[in-house]
């Protein structure tokens, strides 16, 4: 099974980079079969990036009027509703499907965390207090994921053994 932990944001952008930097920390931290990416690419660009992978947990920034620092997580089929906000992007799950329709070889499981930040557009190297101290927590539930994936892959493994 081939994983990818793809970190997104954009790192000039203050809080908007938590998830290059929660990527960056996994790199460390996986073992096995995992590639980590971080990119600031978005839109049609990803497709390339996630093509080829069994499973895939994407880390980012979010802004959804939640509590700044709250890690939120959904899945592709929780996001299918969700539109880019401009015609010349494309969201997530619109990037999938055009992948699908396209016959590329497609992950079956996407896993968005995504932590809660309360401002994407301020212009910051770094990031606020309040993120870097909910960053541990990203980091964490993402390897809790990838864990969790690990784990039913190993008991496929024995059950046809």
């Amino acid at each position: 099974m081939k994983i990818l932990v793809l970190g997104m944001g954009n790192e000039i952008m203050g809080d908007d980079g938590v998830g290059l930097l929660a990527a960056e920390a996994l790199r460390s931290l996986v073992k096995g079969d995992i590639d980590v990416i971080l990119t600031e690419e978005a839109g049609l660009s990803v497709l390339d990036l996630v093509a080829g992978y069994d499973r895939v947990i994407v880390l980012d920034a979010m802004t959804t009027g939640r509590t700044p620092g709250e890690i939120l997580e959904f899945d592709l089929k929780e996001l299918s509703h969700v539109r880019a906000s401009s015609r010349h992007q494309m969201s997530f799950t619109e990037v999938m499907a055009v992948g699908r329709r396209l016959e590329l070889d497609m992950p079956e499981t996407v896993r968005f965390l995504a932590m809660e930040i309360e401002d994407s557009h301020r212009i910051s190297e770094g990031i606020t207090a309040n993120a870097a101290k909910s960053l541990p927590r990203m980091i964490d539930r993402a390897l809790r994921v990838i864990e969790g994936w690990s784990e039913l892959e190993d008991r496929k493994d024995f059950s046809t053994a």
